[in-house]
């Protein structure tokens, strides 16, 4: 199963083929659509309908009934085979096209779909063999053009260089820019009979522009890498200047992949400025884990430990530990990913300008979280996706300001739609509604942000 991995490293520069544009040379055998049972038969229509449609897990379970039915059908055993690819199961596609083979030797389009297969599952060797014979059989041209650029990727197979990354422009309105109570006026236990005006919500307009880019490199026949990342995001308001930001995250380290699992080590670097005027900066260390518990199944942990530096104001340079885990299932075209999170901030005791001595557990918190996200992929290139958060915060020391511990409670629930253009360009929308809660009024509040975005991937 996770040979996949290998192989989406080269996966990253080749853009995803037109299947549309096989069809044309499918044989009349293996486009069959009457099976000699009847029962066969009538699987075999619902899962050719379930197929057109795109419900690709759906037309996988009606193939492998009529499959049960009728095994050595050929027609049943080649869209056993596409149903198949078609939701990753890559395995199950190259025994399908292979039982296609074994009854009709032959037959050209059941070798272009086993090389794909065999493609995808990083075995080059073989896939480069049945696309020969393909080529060899004189396909149609957008065919032959299709197959050049799979043997071209399996040419550059051997290389130790792989680059990728995005490139994002978005907008978004934001109903609560600085995350302001509830209330717009809230009172002091040392003043209760004067409130205090803390200004009510303010909306504004927001204008996003996000650029990644990854490199890894591969040492060769070994399983070691070097992976390194950068991606920086700008944040321009349209009224509100002062909340402008942008931020710069850079890490890079090694990385141990076996067939089942991969590790990253990283360092981790982060500047974080408003209106450009430096704000925040940290460094430290992350590792990242992936395992494949079975062929649906992952588990991902992660393990970030951070030293914070504030430019302005050394009371909060604290020490942050987060930890993540959490499993991610796949089924059809469907994915849930849950995900459970502990983060622990330390802030530093030391002196402030003047030599005064200050101990800042104000700043500091232990901070618990849990999320759970579906994603669905839709028919015709839309994709929809709904994520519930909940987040637990606990500071250290007492609020002098409202003479209390606080204790924050947040809910948030996000809901999108995706929108595949082309192969490297995806459209997306969103919604997301937070409700805070806590034991200090200052930090209860409502937000709402709609977000759209553009984005072109390479």
């Amino acid at each position: 199963m996770m040979r996949r991995v290998a192989c989406c490293l080269v996966l990253f520069l080749l853009p995803v083929l037109v299947v549309g544009a096989q069809d044309g040379v499918a044989p009349k055998a293996a486009g069959a659509e009457v099976t000699q049972d009847p029962a066969a038969a009538e699987l075999f229509s619902d899962g050719r309908a379930a197929f057109e449609k795109e419900a690709y897990a759906e037309a996988l379970a009606k193939f492998r009934a009529a499959f049960k039915v009728s095994p050595g059908d050929v027609g049943v055993n080649f869209y056993l085979g596409r149903a198949a690819f078609e939701t990753g199961d890559f395995e199950s596609a190259v025994m399908a096209f292979e039982r296609v083979l074994m009854i009709s030797p032959d037959l050209e389009r059941a070798k272009l779909e086993l090389a794909r297969s065999y493609f995808r599952l990083g075995v080059m060797e073989l896939a480069r063999t049945y696309f020969q014979e393909v080529l060899d059989s004189g396909p149609p041209e957008p065919v032959r053009k299709n197959i050049e650029a799979f043997m071209q990727n399996i040419d550059k197979g051997g290389r130790q260089h792989f680059w990728s990354g995005a490139l994002t422009l978005g907008v978004s309105w934001d109903d609560n820019t600085e995350v302001s109570p509830q209330d717009s006026q809230v009172r002091l236990p040392l003043f209760p009979n004067t409130p205090f005006d803390v200004g009510k919500p303010k909306s504004d307009s927001i204008f996003t522009l996000t650029a990644a880019l990854n490199h890894r490199y591969k040492v060769r026949d070994s399983r070691f890498a070097w992976k390194s990342s950068m991606m920086n995001y700008d944040a321009f308001y349209q009224h509100r200047k002062h909340l402008d930001i942008q931020y710069l995250n850079v890490a890079t380290g090694p990385s141990l992949e076996s067939d089942k699992w991969v590790l990253d080590l990283q360092g981790v670097g982060e500047i974080l400025e408003k209106e450009y005027d430096p704000y925040l900066q940290s460094a430290g260390a992350q590792a990242n884990f992936v395992c494949a518990l079975s062929r649906d199944l992952y588990l991902a942990a992660g393990l970030r430990v951070m030293e914070k530096k504030y430019s302005s104001d050394p009371k909060r340079d604290a020490t942050t530990v987060t930890a993540t885990i959490g499993p991610i299932y796949n089924w059809g075209d469907n994915r849930l990913t849950a995900r459970l999170e502990f983060e622990n901030e330390e802030a530093s005791d030391g002196l402030a300008p003047g030599g005064v001595a200050y101990e800042e557990d104000v700043y500091s918190y232990y901070r618990y979280s849990a999320s759970l996200q579906y994603d669905r992929r839709l028919p015709w290139g839309f994709g929809f996706y709904a994520k519930y958060r909940y987040q637990d915060a606990d500071y250290n020391a007492r609020d002098v300001s409202f003479d209390q511990y606080r204790h924050d409670q947040v809910h948030e629930v996000t809901g999108g739609v995706t929108k595949k253009i082309t192969d490297s360009v995806q459209a997306e929308i969103s919604h997301s509604y937070t409700e805070s809660h806590s034991s200090i009024e200052l930090y209860r509040y409502d937000r709402n942000v709609t977000s759209m975005s553009l984005t072109y991937r390479f």
